[in-house]
């Protein structure tokens, strides 16, 4: 079977956007999803779904990203499951809501130990554990009501009544989250933190520094974590002086491009209605695929790349819920650190992919590889919008700030990280950061960071511009910026 890739037409583009936008928290979304639209348009970008889709994401993150501490959402919604907060729970008399996180947590940890697919344990097993567990205690209450009560509300799945059935928890983030509460212990913590266990918790980490926001030890242990799994790659960077540029550099710039030939990008135009093809698309292409309820084996092989990857979404997270650490220096030390590991991560990763296109040229056909070049051109643009996505938090702004301070006019320090610390602040709308901006735009050197800039900038004014004097503001940066490219 031979598979054509097109390129989307206005109404396929429209579609997908208003499926990726259905639950948006976007004020005025129709009037934004117009203007995404006509972004594309505008910059002439290739429409393949793909494409379509990273755009899409990276807007969203952007503009739309609300940071949720996923710990406390989490909590949350387990308690409401238990109406934690009904008169009931309060009496001495009742197997209240803290009786049964203690019991969930040690029926976590058991499923764990016994480590059957999906962590699951037959219906006969868990009842004789919960049966322990309450004589254990001096308890008389009821264990087949109690588990009968978790399955009722859905927090277990089991498939039939009998007896000898798998039962598992509903959703691995479930299963996590009651994992995570065993961290608590010694005996349980040091076993994550061995080194062949401490990648395959990255969620459990997350959830568990997202209760915590203290935890100093555990951000230290982050941070060294990651930079052990970098450690190679920060050696050879610093003892041959790579420049990070130079993996992005192109030979030409849109926005010199724009200046030479005198085209405008018409900003103005933004606000016209985008006209409609007649095409319909088949809406099953984008039908949600079906939730996969499978638990998450902690046995992974994972490959160098993925333990890079894995220990700097662990750092970063972890980062992002120390809120209460009462040290900045640490924070700022440690915000440093991420960054530094990222810039290292999507420059390799530029790297992989690039070799792997010219090793597999026959598979790339000249719109395959019109698309792969234009997601490694994006690549400073994705990992600006990951760190956003997994720090995540505006808690950060004055430790950005100062690191913008500290390295806006060295001239030691690359392109690709001014640009990302400077855009993370102003994704996180930091104070004054137009004027951030501003200042940053006379440090600018190079076509890609100006293609960068360029776009960053015109997805602001499209998106996030809701006055005439912020469209007047952003104007007049994205003047300076085309006009600097002479």
């Amino acid at each position: 079977t031979i598979l054509e890739l097109k390129y989307f037409n206005s109404r396929q583009i429209t579609d997908l956007t208003n499926k990726w936008y259905s639950k948006s928290t976007f004020p005025n979304i129709e009037n934004k999803k117009k203007k995404i639209l006509k972004l594309i348009n505008n910059f002439e970008l290739p429409r393949t779904p793909l494409l379509i889709s990273m755009f899409l994401w990276i807007f969203e993150t952007q503009e739309d990203y609300q940071p949720v501490n996923q710990a406390t959402m989490l909590e949350t919604f387990i308690e409401k499951m238990f109406k934690k907060h009904d008169f009931e729970q309060t009496l001495y008399s009742e197997f209240d809501f803290k009786n049964k996180e203690s019991l969930l947590t040690e029926i976590a940890l058991n499923m764990y130990k016994n480590g059957n697919d999906n962590y699951s344990i037959s219906k006969a097993d868990l009842l004789k554990f919960i049966v322990n567990y309450l004589k254990q205690r001096d308890f008389d209450f009821n264990a087949e009501k109690i588990l009968n009560e978790f399955i009722d509300i859905r927090l277990f799945d089991v498939d039939s009544d009998n007896i000898e059935s798998p039962i598992k928890f509903r959703f691995n983030c479930f299963f996590q989250y009651f994992l995570m509460k065993n961290l608590d212990k010694q005996e349980f913590l040091d076993h994550v933190l061995k080194d062949e266990n401490y990648l395959l918790f990255y969620n459990e980490l997350n959830l568990y520094s997202g209760l915590k926001r203290n935890k100093i030890d555990l951000l230290d242990e982050a941070i060294s974590r990651m930079n052990h799994y970098f450690s190679d790659l920060q050696k050879e960077v610093d003892e041959k002086h790579i420049s990070f540029d130079s993996f992005f550099e192109t030979d030409t710039s849109l926005s010199e491009q724009l200046c030479k030939e005198k085209k405008e990008l018409s900003l103005e135009s933004h606000k016209a209605e985008v006209n409609k093809d007649i095409e319909i698309i088949d809406d099953k292409f984008y039908e949600e695929s079906k939730r996969d309820n499978k638990i998450e084996k902690k046995d992974m092989n994972l490959t160098p790349f993925q333990k890079m990857e894995l220990s700097l979404v662990i750092a970063a997270n972890i980062l992002r819920n120390t809120e209460e650490l009462p040290d900045p220096n640490k924070k700022y030390e440690s915000f440093c650190e991420v960054l530094r590991c990222s810039l290292i991560y999507v420059t390799l990763y530029k790297q992989l992919f690039w070799n792997h296109i010219k090793n597999n040229e026959k598979e790339f056909d000249k719109e395959k590889q019109k698309e792969s070049q234009m997601i490694l051109a994006f690549l400073p643009m994705i990992n600006e919008a990951f760190l956003e996505e997994q720090l995540g938090t505006a808690k950060l702004n004055p430790v950005i700030r100062k690191h913008i301070s500290e390295i806006i006019t060295k001239k030691d320090v690359s392109q690709l990280e001014k640009f990302s610390s400077v855009f993370l602040y102003s994704d996180f709308r930091g104070a004054d950061y137009l004027k951030v901006i501003q200042s940053y735009l006379a440090e600018i050197k190079g076509n890609y960071i100006r293609d960068m800039t360029l776009f960053k900038l015109v997805s602001y004014y499209y998106l996030r511009s809701d006055s005439k004097q912020s469209d007047k503001d952003l104007e007049k940066l994205i003047s300076s910026l085309v006009e600097s490219s002479a």
